[in-house]
């Protein structure tokens, strides 16, 4: 009897009707514990871990709630192809522990890039800078917006983290969460559209240019990463989730969880 995530085979607990399901789009729970792919588990998506040693640095490691993905820094990422996503609105949470803020380009928890054909491109950056600020970045390189915490994040330590994008095409309003609360003033503005579809797709580090420039590998951890399509989280329903990670799992073996701030009690799982 232990308190963790759903095992493998545990995620047919997704409660498809619940509202933290309503327009997620992508959700890789990190429970596989080995082998090569990571599950997506609304519509397949399925990531497949390059680069990885799959040993005590890098690879399957235990998280804050069991399984997760740990990142050696050194080009290890999972890459999900050519995806139709950050095209408008949207919202990306995750949990992550900085290990290491080595790269001066940054560190990708989720990222998106296109080639515009003229030199540029268009993209969402969801990531922590060198200084440990967490960061989200839209538009393309001529024209974008970007919001950066005001909090500096520590090192090994476990943060729940969510960004949320309103977007009409050519403008948008940006803001940033750590652990349920937000993280940095509101940005609002426009850029060069990001209604641009087809774009490289990535976990753990930025596909800048498809097939040879990769570059933010993460030196850390990502676990429990949703994405949300055409839907901008409010304060409250981020609030939630961090206080209650697995509220929308249908399982008869809840417990209790004590996050590792002073919070509510959190919902985890029973197995066995």
């Amino acid at each position: 009897m232990y308190k963790t995530k759903p095992l493998l085979g545990g995620n047919s607990y997704l409660n498809r009707n619940h509202k933290f399901n309503k327009d997620l789009d992508l959700f890789y729970l990190f429970n596989e514990g080995g082998g090569t792919q990571a599950k997506e588990l609304q519509r397949g998506l399925n990531g497949t871990l390059t680069g990885f040693t799959h040993n005590r640095s890098s690879g399957w490691n235990g998280s804050l709630f069991g399984s997760g993905i740990k990142f050696n820094g050194t080009a290890n990422w999972i890459p999900l192809g050519q995806q139709n996503v950050c095209q408008g609105s949207f919202s990306t949470v995750a949990w992550i522990k900085i290990l290491s803020t080595t790269d001066a380009n940054g560190s990708y928890i989720f990222s998106n890039d296109q080639s515009l054909g003229t030199g540029g491109s268009v993209y969402t950056r969801f990531a922590w800078t060198q200084a440990r600020n967490l960061f989200l970045k839209v538009g393309s390189n001529n024209s974008s917006r970007t919001v950066l915490s005001t909090n500096t994040l520590n090192v090994d330590t476990w943060y729940f983290v969510a960004c949320t994008c309103s977007s009409t095409g050519a403008s948008s309003t940006i803001d940033l969460y750590v652990n349920g609360v937000k993280a940095a003033t509101t940005v609002s503005g426009a850029h060069t559209s990001i209604a641009v579809a087809n774009r490289y797709c990535s976990i753990g580090a930025l596909d800048y240019i498809h097939g040879s420039y990769v570059l933010g590998y993460v030196e850390g951890y990502i676990d429990h990463l949703r994405h949300y399509e055409n839907r901008v989280l409010t304060p409250e329903e981020i609030l939630e989730l961090y206080k209650e990670p697995f509220d929308d799992f249908n399982t008869a073996y809840k417990k209790y969880y004590l996050l590792p701030t002073v919070t509510s009690r959190s919902y985890g799982f029973i197995i066995g």
